[in-house]
This record gives C-alpha cells, sequence and structure tokens, in this order.
C-alpha cells in the first residue's frame, strides 16, 4: 500500500509535466538515475547531450528524492521528479510509455537493479552493459549512456552552485579530505589519514573533513570536522574553495571533479560477482586524467603506501602555492 500511495502524486506530476511540455510545444524528456551521488554528477552530460540533440525539449530527471539538491540548480533541468524508491520507477516507466514514445525516456540504470525496498527488478534490454564489466575499460558516463542506448558519452560534468547554502565560510587555506565511501575495498587506512591531516596542518593549511562519517580521531590543531548530516549544496560549497581535495572513489569526489576543483583520487582494485578489476577509473574529465590518480597497482586502496600518497600531495601543494605568488 505504501508503494501505490506514492504512484498517486507521481501519475500527477507525469501528466503535469506532460500538460506543460505539450503546452511549450517542446518534446517531453524523462531522464531517470534513482541513486547515488556519484552516479548522478557523473552522468550530468547527458543533460548537456539531450539539450543539444532534442531540441526544443523540456527536461524532467527523475531520482531518489535525498539528492534533488544535487540538480535543483542546473538551468537545463525543468522539472525535478523526487522518489521514494526505486520500485516507483520500475511502475512509473510503464505508465510513460503510454504517453511518450521510448525515446523520451533516458532510463541511465542498469539492466537487473533491484529496488531495496520492495525487492522490484527493472527489467530492459541488454546491450552487453553489466555489473561484472561496467567499470572495466569504461567509466560511469560511458557505461550509463550506453545502458540508456544512447552515444557512449565520455565529457567533464559540471556541477551548478547555490551559494545561497554556504554554511560556514573557513578563512585560511584548507584542504578537503572524504575519508569514506560505500565500499570497505575504496577505503583508505585510517591511521593513514590523520597522519596526513597533521602533516597538511604542519604546511599550513586546515584539513577539513566531509562526510557522513567520522575517520579521523586525532587530527591536529587545524583539523575541522564538516561531517555528519549536511545538505549536499552546503559540502559543494565547502569544497569548491579548497586549496585540494582528496578523497576515494565516492560521491563527493565526483563533485570535485564536477567543480573543476584540484584533487587527487586513491584507486585501488576491487573483486565483484568474483571477478578481479585491477585497475579502473571512474571519472571523466580532469580526474580521468593521471595527474589527480594515485593508483595502488593491483592491490586494494589500504594497501596504497602513505609515502607514495604525501609526495603527491606535496608536489600539488607546491604547485598551488607557487602559482598563487605569482598571481600576487
Amino acid at each position: 500500500m505504501i508503494l501505490y500511495g506514492s504512484l498517486v502524486p507521481d501519475f500527477a506530476r507525469t501528466l503535469y509535466c506532460y500538460l506543460i511540455a505539450k503546452f511549450r510545444n517542446e518534446n517531453l524528456i524523462i531522464i531517470s538515475l534513482y541513486e547515488h551521488i556519484g552516479d548522478i554528477i557523473s552522468c550530468e552530460p547527458v543533460i548537456k547531450y539531450i539539450k543539444e540533440t532534442r531540441k526544443p525539449c523540456f527536461i524532467v530527471w527523475a531520482l531518489n528524492k535525498s539528492y534533488k539538491e544535487l540538480l535543483k540548480t542546473h538551468p537545463d533541468v525543468d522539472y525535478i521528479f523526487p522518489l521514494n524508491y526505486f520500485s516507483e520507477w520500475i511502475m512509473l516507466k510503464k505508465f510513460l510509455l503510454l504517453l511518450l514514445q521510448p525515446s523520451q525516456i533516458i532510463d541511465l540504470h542498469i539492466n537487473g537493479k533491484r529496488c531495496s525496498k520492495f525487492k522490484r527488478i527493472l527489467v530492459k534490454k541488454d546491450n552487453g552493459v553489466n555489473i561484472e564489466n561496467f567499470l572495466k575499460e569504461k567509466n560511469l558516463l560511458q557505461s550509463f549512456s550506453r545502458l540508456a542506448g544512447l552515444t557512449e558519452l565520455n565529457s567533464a560534468p559540471g556541477f551548478f552552485i547555490d551559494k545561497r547554502m554556504q554554511e560556514y565560510e573557513l578563512h585560511g587555506k584548507y584542504v578537503v579530505f572524504h575519508t569514506n565511501s560505500n565500499s570497505l575495498w575504496k577505503n583508505w587506512r585510517q591511521n593513514h589519514w590523520e597522519r596526513l591531516c597533521r602533516e597538511i596542518n604542519s604546511m599550513g593549511y586546515y584539513a577539513v573533513e566531509i562526510g557522513v562519517k567520522k575517520e579521523i580521531q586525532e587530527g591536529g590543531n587545524k583539523y575541522i570536522d564538516y561531517t555528519g548530516k549536511k545538505s549536499l549544496q552546503a559540502i559543494a560549497n565547502m569544497i569548491l574553495n579548497a586549496s585540494l581535495f582528496i578523497g576515494l572513489d565516492s560521491g563527493f569526489s565526483h563533485m570535485a571533479n564536477a567543480l573543476n576543483v584540484d584533487g587527487l583520487i586513491l584507486l585501488g582494485q576491487y573483486t565483484i560477482n568474483g571477478t578481479i578489476i585491477y585497475k579502473y577509473n571512474p571519472f571523466s574529465g580532469n580526474y580521468a586524467l593521471s595527474p589527480f590518480i594515485i593508483y595502488a597497482e593491483n592491490k586494494a586502496v589500504k594497501e596504497l603506501e602513505y609515502s607514495k600518497v604525501i609526495k603527491r600531495i606535496r608536489d600539488k601543494l607546491i604547485s598551488v602555492h607557487s602559482t598563487s605568488a605569482k598571481i600576487v
């Protein structure tokens, strides 16, 4: 009953968008990627692609309501369709196919994706992209665009800041850390993060930790805990003005990439369904390039040597300092 209750406003929103698009004499395009932060941000170029190739168009993005802030300020998204459960999208898509042509529905999800709440499974055309090869030799944007039946895209994502959501203005140079991903195999050792934090302090920078979970317990006298429940736009504002972003394969790394902030991302191998992927890069844009990545060669991120990381960080910060001095 909970699911069916959610569908009533979904159908009403669909009809609203349909009528507005018809009134404007525009093509209604429904894009859907339900979750997560990094996936949605990495697929921002899909909006640009649709805007350029399907004009005039009225673009709707259907996603988990928790992630609305990621797209609410995007100038080319006409309407954000908030969903409570992935099963809503599975059922809504069937309704949409009664109103629209299949080409008007851009379903970026992988075939077989399951709703964690109601266990419904999305069934769509199998185009060769699956969970085992999703990031093998491809980045997120390339794979997601193929899953939707689009041209394989590989351009840099953008992110549109709402400056009104800035909660904390830090006076002084700082480096942002994101220390936890959604999978243990992507994480670095806690003691390395703490040592890194203190060393960053000694170089004259504040160290700001972001994310839901606090990892750093002993961060030095210039450590700032910005973890916990924060708005996504507030976190974006914090990242935007950082001298450097240091993170993992996580949503906030994709945010930093889309904000064009200088960064270093720690990546290593991972295993999925028994298949080992020794080297991958989920990013398009700047973070697809080697100057922004530190690889744990043929091993998990937790095995990445501290000396290798701190050397790359020092080089980055020296470069930032030299550039700033020249500008002055």
